[in-house]
């Protein structure tokens, strides 16, 4: 697994649905077009990618899991 590519995608993902939760934003048709067609893109480059075993099938749940491990060895430590 490419960790880099993963984490790379996981702040695409995360960009991505930023985006779509202000999509009310979105007035121009070309716009929403162009939007959904780059949500396309990054959804298919991430099958591709998963398909060739470079990355999981959701980076950002991947790194997210990851995320919260750290923070519970962390606080771990902290206790410790």
């Amino acid at each position: 697994m490419n960790i880099l590519l993963t984490r790379y995608l996981a702040i695409f993902q995360a960009r991505v649905s930023v985006l779509s939760a202000c999509s009310d934003v979105f007035t121009e048709l070309s716009d929403m077009k162009e939007f959904r067609k780059l949500k396309g893109e990054i959804e298919e480059f991430i099958q591709i990618q998963h398909q060739k075993h470079g990355v999981p099938a959701d980076p950002s749940e991947l790194v997210s899991r990851e995320t919260d491990q750290i923070e519970r060895a962390l606080e771990t430590t902290d206790h410790l």
